[in-house]
């Protein structure tokens, strides 16, 4: 989810990080304080789609437009829960994540993924969402330290105050802040170029030898008797 190679490479001490850490913190304390007021207000579970312009993604990644069949938007029919699709606002990938964060905090259970997982599924994201039923935090390692899924009960989301994005650490902070962890299965996420798939080489056909005669500056087929 987090891009590493261009990683705005702030930890989440820096002081534009900290305002947009405080203003979700105080988003959760008004909420948890109109729980008992406007219980129809909370709704339950969101599945917030952390993308913003195609284009722009592509440019930050490195990765030609060639490619853009791969972050196409995640399908995700079936889900039980809202779909928002955010990327956030601000001038550094932490600012933009916590502001879209922000965007979905009135709701229970919230699980975040990005455009660069190509083999995540649905059924990935209902298990995450069924698993924030019994656990605060729910994660999906991607095999380098980062994390394709992220699901957050809304109590818990202050968990990513301070978090270090971009730098292969995120799933290593996040577990040790979690009071009740369920980790889904590792899937890989595309940051760079460097992570594309490997296509199929192009196998092409083997034609029977047919001699060929080159006349008139141009080649061309023997007459059948010499064939």
């Amino acid at each position: 989810m987090a891009d590493r190679r261009v990683c705005d490479g702030t930890n989440g001490t820096d002081p534009a990080t900290s305002r947009a850490n405080t203003v979700l913190k105080g988003i959760c304390k008004f909420f948890e304080s109109t729980d008992s007021l406007w219980p129809l207000a909370m709704h339950d579970a969101v599945v917030l789609i952390f993308a913003g312009p195609l284009g722009q993604e592509l440019s930050r990644k490195g990765i030609a437009r060639q490619h853009a069949r791969l972050f196409s938007l995640p399908k995700l029919d079936g889900v039980a829960a809202d779909v928002v699709v955010s990327g956030g606002k601000g001038a550094t990938f932490t600012e933009r994540l916590v502001s879209a964060i922000a965007e979905v905090s009135h709701y229970r259970r919230i699980v975040i993924i990005g455009r660069d997982c190509p083999t995540r599924t649905a059924d990935d994201v209902n298990a995450a969402l069924t698993a924030l039923r019994h656990h605060d935090t729910v994660l999906g390692p991607d095999g380098r330290g980062g994390c394709w899924l992220i699901g957050l009960r809304r109590e818990v989301l202050e968990v990513v105050d301070g978090v270090r994005w971009c730098r292969g650490e995120d799933f290593a902070e996040l577990a040790s802040r979690a009071l009740s962890l369920k980790v889904l299965a590792v899937k890989g996420d595309i940051d760079t170029s460097a992570d594309l798939p490997q296509e199929a080489p192009t196998v092409l056909p083997v034609l029977p030898h047919i001699p060929a005669l080159f006349v008139a500056d141009q080649w061309a087929l023997p007459p059948p008797a010499l064939r």
